[in-house]
């Protein structure tokens, strides 16, 4: 499996790169890293799509026994979004980052490295220790500005993210205690839902990555975090790190769990996606409210995976991914030139911010248009109403923004234009219909599953 050399790739060069002084090389090798990596999952992405899930295991030790890394449909579409998502924000950052340029690529790419481990290891003691290796990866990008308010929000994310995984190891330890192993398809052999011990425990776990990605009630940390730091970090935290809690938590829920429809998530959703939808429009911080946006279309997500819309779901994911970097890329080049909006971060902003609304034909409209009709089809007609009224408050603050820039003549960021594209392909929505279909199934599919993981 080709993926599995994705993650040395980026941590051999993350330590790499302080040996150099040249400001080229350093960047070049980071860029180049991460397109490579990039090509290793796509090619990887492929042979899963064609010929059924792929797993390595490290050093030839056989799972449940030793370390095993799987890619199956879900995981190469979160693999390849991470990947992507990266190398844009990689290269947006080439002419915005003009200081300690060694250190910023060397935690870009432990961050990603980390990023991409939680996604494709197959037991959840790895999972954990990717996590870490991203989250303190990400506390030295967010403070990396050293200004007063990157510093508070390093912090602030700093105890919040230690609780996370205090909370998580505490859960891995009962876990193993519990079932004896930590490889994600013997736990699934093993877990026993009826058992009380066993739900509390998968629980606890659940609620670790819940609280470090901002969802109800734990959302309070996350603007000022967003806030605090440079645009493609904020881009970063929104697109990838996201799309990567996201994942662990329906791997948790659908994979090892088999828990389809989740009442108390579907709650804590809806909430999401009111309460930070109203807190948007109060805020006059330009990121603020983009921080605030960005968790209120969490709601969205977590509405659809636990309404049992995994397609939906699915789709919303990539939709909003890439979505939230072009918005925050395209306000971080207004920023550079003081509240001056160029003319293509204007129509890249307009775009995002069209498509998260659920203008027609953009993107977001289809991904949003399948989780309200597959609402109704299940009779959740309050779910489906509140999703396509937050949407007119979403037209209100992301036009709040808009109105705060002046129009002017800058440069032009082909990170940026790359993104408006992707965001025009992503309408393409038979094309994307099959592909995410596919998905669910896949992601429905436990048994095969643990027969792949665990043949001999």
């Amino acid at each position: 499996m080709l993926a599995a050399y994705s993650i040395p790739i980026l941590i051999c060069t993350a330590f790499i790169i302080p040996i150099f002084k040249n400001q080229k090389i350093i960047k070049t090798l980071a860029i180049l890293s991460i397109f490579i990596s990039l090509c290793l999952v796509f090619l990887s992405s492929i042979d899963v799509f064609y010929s059924g899930i792929k797993t390595f295991a490290v050093s030839g030790w056989k799972p449940p026994f030793g370390i095993v890394l799987v890619l199956d449909e879900f995981s190469s579409i979160i693999a390849s979004l991470i990947l992507f998502l990266s190398l844009i924000i990689a290269g947006f950052s080439l002419s915005l980052v003009k200081e300690r340029i060694k250190e910023f690529y060397t935690l870009l790419l432990l961050a990603i490295a980390g990023s991409l481990g939680i996604v494709i290891t197959g037991d959840i003691f790895n999972m954990f220790v990717f996590t870490e290796i991203m989250s303190i990866a990400i506390y030295g990008l967010i403070s990396f500005s050293l200004k007063k308010e990157g510093l508070e929000a390093a912090f602030k994310y700093l105890i919040i993210g230690s609780i996370s995984s205090y909370l998580m190891l505490i859960a891995l330890a009962l876990l193993y205690s519990q079932v004896g192993t930590l490889n994600i398809a013997d736990i699934i052999t093993k877990i026993n839902l009826n058992n009380n011990a066993h739900k509390t425990i998968l629980s606890i776990f659940l609620l670790s990555f819940c609280i470090k990605i901002g969802m109800f009630p734990f959302y309070v940390w996350k603007p000022d975090v967003i806030s605090g730091s440079l645009e493609p970090i904020a881009a970063f935290f929104v697109g990838v790190t996201n799309a990567t809690i996201i994942y662990v938590i329906i791997r948790t829920l659908y994979t090892i769990m088999g828990i389809y429809y989740s009442p108390w998530l579907s709650i804590l959703a809806i909430l999401t996606m009111i309460i930070a939808a109203f807190l948007a429009l109060l805020q006059q911080d330009i990121k603020r409210i983009l921080a605030y946006g960005s968790i209120s279309q969490l709601g969205y997500i977590f509405l659809a995976f636990s309404t049992g819309l995994a397609f939906q779901g699915v789709y919303h994911l990539v939709n909003n991914a890439v979505i939230e970097v072009l918005l925050f890329l395209s306000v971080g080049t207004m920023l550079m030139h003081k509240n001056k909006m160029e003319k293509i971060s204007m129509y890249a902003f307009l775009l995002g911010a069209f498509s998260l609304i659920g203008i027609p034909p953009l993107s977001a409209f289809f991904s949003k248009f399948f989780i309200i009709t597959g609402l109704l089809e299940k009779n959740l007609f309050i779910y489906a109403i509140i999703s396509g009224l937050i949407s007119i408050v979403a037209l209100l603050y992301y036009m709040k923004i808009y109105f705060m820039f002046k129009q002017d003549e800058k440069k032009i960021y082909w990170p940026i234009i790359i993104l408006i594209i992707v965001v025009l392909l992503l309408s393409f929505v038979p094309v994307w219909l099959q592909i995410f279909k596919g998905v669910e199934v896949n992601l429905l599919a436990r048994n095969e599953y643990v027969s792949e993981v665990l043949k001999p």
